[in-house]
């Protein structure tokens, strides 16, 4: 079933249940005005790039997060490199608690002004 076949209100739902799509489909989703659209988009290890990098300066923290949280970000360098900037500290410490990202990638963020990610970043060091 195509995406543009599935009822809005159960658009989020199909797209967290990896329902197929084309990366047409899932890029034309990053200008849903349903966050929990965008936040299931941000989810999906299969989305295209271009929805990263729009999703990563998403106005929507939780949309932030969830793409923070996604493991098929992590040899996504530029899509990083926004989420490392983001004055969200609920985005950087789930880009912190992100395994699939490399522990050098997150280092960066021991110079964070926000002493939550600090610690986070502390912890997953110690981890290793």
């Amino acid at each position: 079933m195509a995406l543009i076949d599935i009822p809005t209100n159960q658009l989020a739902s199909a797209l967290s249940d990896g329902e197929e799509a084309s990366s047409a489909e899932l890029l034309a989703l990053v200008q849903s005005k349903d966050v929990s659209i965008r936040e299931s988009l941000a989810a999906r290890e299969d989305a295209p790039m271009g929805a990263f990098i729009h999703l990563a300066q998403d106005k929507k923290s939780s949309v932030r997060v969830a793409l923070a949280s996604n493991p098929s970000i992590a040899d996504k360098t530029s899509v990083i490199s926004i989420l490392s900037a983001d004055k969200d500290q609920d985005v950087l410490i789930a880009l912190v608690n992100n395994m699939a990202i490399p522990a050098l990638r997150v280092r960066i963020l021991l110079d964070s002004n926000k002493k939550k990610v600090r610690q986070a970043v502390e912890a997953r060091l110690l981890e290793r």
